[in-house]
């Protein structure tokens, strides 16, 4: 099985996840790898706001770190106003 990501790989999320209090854009780190039907990653996630926390995500939910932030839907203008 292809795994797009690695262990140790830094990764973004494509989408929100509010009951998480993940947004599209946070980087969290893959630390293992699961070969179910569909590739899934267990990802750490350092919020700036809130405790460290691993989730379990589809290789679909995911991009890579050095993604352009328009891959998940944030303009320039909400880059520089997070900055």
């Amino acid at each position: 099985m292809q795994f797009k990501f690695h262990e140790g790989e830094s990764v973004r999320l494509k989408a929100d996840h509010p009951v998480l209090g993940l947004k599209a854009g946070d980087t969290g780190r893959v630390w293992a790898l699961y070969a179910a039907e569909s590739p899934s990653y267990e990802v750490t996630f350092h919020p700036a706001e809130g405790d460290t926390f691993d989730v379990t995500l589809s290789e679909e939910e995911l991009l890579s770190a050095n993604s352009s932030p328009a891959s998940f839907g944030i303009s320039a203008k909400q880059v520089k106003e997070a900055a």
